[in-house]
């Protein structure tokens, strides 16, 4: 796209797109997520569309300086602003997770304890030894650092996927969650409905226009602004009218039986990274009074 001045977007003219990154260092492996945005944008319901955000280019990614990894945090705890904003944000959502490519085949990636000290040892032998040792593997497993030696990051590969998933269910695999590490598939299939951050995205994306069912000026307002979202996996893209999909309105009881479903959905789900969990959580609460007090400020 071809870039503009920030003062020249006006409300719903900037779009976020919350795919599911299937591989750790590259969001779109495959190619069939840039072609849905692309395919989107071209599209009569993406016409209105003048800039996107992107978190894998429009955010800095590891390997990051100090003042980089400063302003990832600073942007991860605004998130959910974006996400969720009324007036200047179309969100254009994809839920299709590509099918699995045979070089991602056999594959886990190790994010080991720390108190396994791998981080700190400087030879590397005797860490691929310690990881064989603490993972039971067999001769026939290829093991090898995956960070470019910072030894935080592991690649282990399966003579078959079958092999590989089957090793996740292993005591050793366990054990290495228990210690406050993570073992998991290189290439991540995992359905979106069942992803952390997504499904944290998904709600503060639809959180307004939800509340805004209890205040009809407000809900009439933000009905003749452009589409809040769009699910851009299909040709042509759809416009998401139906709530009950993201967690409902809350039906007669108010908004807070809507509240703990998603509430109920972001622990149950599947976090990666360590204590995502908690983050998450605690950036839906923040979100959520935030949208209570405007909506009673709004007077209504």
């Amino acid at each position: 796209m071809t870039p503009i001045r920030p003062e020249s977007i006006s409300r719903g003219e900037t779009s976020r797109d919350p795919q599911s990154w299937c591989a750790m260092d590259d969001p779109d492996p495959t190619g069939e997520y840039l072609a849905g945005l692309r395919r989107a944008l071209e599209s009569q319901e993406g016409s209105h569309i003048k800039a996107v955000f992107w978190d894998c280019p429009s955010l800095p990614q590891k390997p990051r300086s100090g003042a980089e990894e400063k302003c990832f945090k600073q942007a991860l705890t605004v998130m959910g602003d974006l996400y969720a904003s009324a007036l200047g944000v179309t969100v254009v959502r994809h839920r299709f997770i590509p099918a699995r490519p045979r070089s991602y085949d056999g594959e886990l990636v190790l994010l080991p304890p720390d108190k396994w000290g791998l981080a700190a040892s400087d030879d590397p032998a005797s860490a691929v030894l310690a990881v064989r040792d603490r993972l039971k593997c067999p001769p026939s497993i290829h093991v090898a650092v995956a960070d470019g030696g910072a030894m935080k990051r592991w690649a282990l590969r399966y003579p078959t996927h079958d092999a590989a998933l089957a090793a996740l269910r292993t005591p050793e695999a366990e054990a290495v969650e228990e210690a406050g590490g993570a073992l998991f598939a290189a290439w991540n299939s995992r359905p979106y409905e069942e992803r952390g951050w997504t499904t944290f995205e998904s709600a503060v994306t639809t959180e307004v226009v939800a509340r805004a069912a209890y205040f009809p000026r407000q809900h009439e307002a933000l009905s003749r602004l452009p589409p809040k979202l769009i699910e851009i996996d299909e040709a042509p893209p759809r416009i998401l009218h139906n709530l009950s999909e993201e967690g409902g309105v809350g039906e007669e009881q108010g908004a807070g039986p809507r509240i703990e479903r998603i509430r109920a959905r972001i622990n149950a789900a599947r976090f990666t990274g360590r204590g995502d969990r908690e983050v998450v959580a605690k950036l839906y609460s923040d979100y959520i009074t935030i949208v209570n007090n405007a909506f009673v400020a709004s007077g209504e």
